[in-house]
């Protein structure tokens, strides 16, 4: 059970609607109390109030009864309160993807198109992986190769015309060091939209473990802004902010992937922020 003892100043116990007091919220996640603390008046109060009983249904969680609210003049705990806000948001952007088990192997679907020989970004266990991270409706839909660069030739209006009539596909790129990353999308990549960014919320960008141990670090959408996509003819983006999640030119030599990325939240994804490109490929999801 978490407690906690405030005082509030003389000059703040004005009932007045403008009035502004600091509160704090305590509550419980998996096991953890989180806190909050916030300056607000009675009706931002209120809203506040109403929010947190919505957290709470949705996490099945609930506040700390009817003293969950309170007032303080803590004023350095709003900060405090914004930073642990944001490192729980950093962290729910952020998944470790396994294969799947052994036993639901003849559940996955058809991996298709690509050939050993040359050496697929995704393979069978990588695919098991990536499917965790896909919405549900998608996680039957086979896949085909659709674009490689080692099999189609180094092309980005390739990849474009390879993928013209498959909106759902999956992203995979190789660097020269060996490391492996990509992205899922939703809508078709197209340079009609080449000024402006596209796509939906249930695009993800990952990164496959280099060490061998067959997992894979998903980026889901951070809400803090709608950068997914962007297609022009002389270069592809996903993501957006002060950073590309994943940046490459037309040629397929050089590419981008900043050490943080606000749609995602995601980490450098590559060797480095700046790396060159070895291969390329694409799947439609469909």
């Amino acid at each position: 059970t978490t407690t906690t003892t405030t005082t509030t100043r003389e000059d703040e116990r004005s009932s007045s609607s403008s009035s502004l007091e600091m509160y704090e919220i305590l509550w419980k996640a998996d096991g953890e109390t989180k806190r909050l603390a916030f300056e607000a008046n009675a009706e931002g109060f209120l809203h506040v109030s109403r929010m947190v009983q919505k957290w709470s249904e949705e996490s099945k969680t609930a506040p700390e009864a009817a003293g969950a609210l309170r007032p303080s003049n803590d004023g350095a705990a709003v900060e405090a309160g914004k930073e642990e806000v944001d490192e729980m948001e950093e962290k729910q952007t952020k998944r470790v993807l396994k294969p799947i088990q052994k036993s639901q192997v003849s559940q996955q679907p058809e991996l298709s198109g690509y050939a050993v020989k040359n050496a697929p970004i995704i393979d069978h266990t990588i695919q098991s992986c990536l499917i965790n991270a896909l919405p549900s409706r998608f996680r039957r839909s086979p896949w085909t190769l659709k674009y490689s660069s080692k099999r189609d030739g180094i092309s980005l209006h390739s990849l474009y015309r390879a993928v013209r009539h498959s909106p759902v596909t999956m992203l995979a790129v190789r660097d020269t060091n060996g490391y492996c990353f990509g992205a899922f999308s939703t809508e078709v990549w197209s340079t009609q939209n080449a000024n402006r960014y596209f796509g939906t919320g249930e695009s993800f960008v990952f990164a496959i473990e280099k060490d061998g141990d067959d997992t894979v670090t998903c980026f889901s959408w951070s809400e803090k802004n709608d950068y997914f996509q962007i297609a022009k003819s002389e270069s592809l983006g996903v993501g957006g902010g002060s950073n590309y999640a994943l940046w490459i030119d037309e040629d397929f030599t050089r590419g981008i992937s900043g050490n943080y990325c606000e749609t995602y939240n995601s980490e450098c994804l590559a060797s480095g922020e700046e790396f060159d490109v070895l291969n390329v490929e694409i799947y439609g999801i469909e």
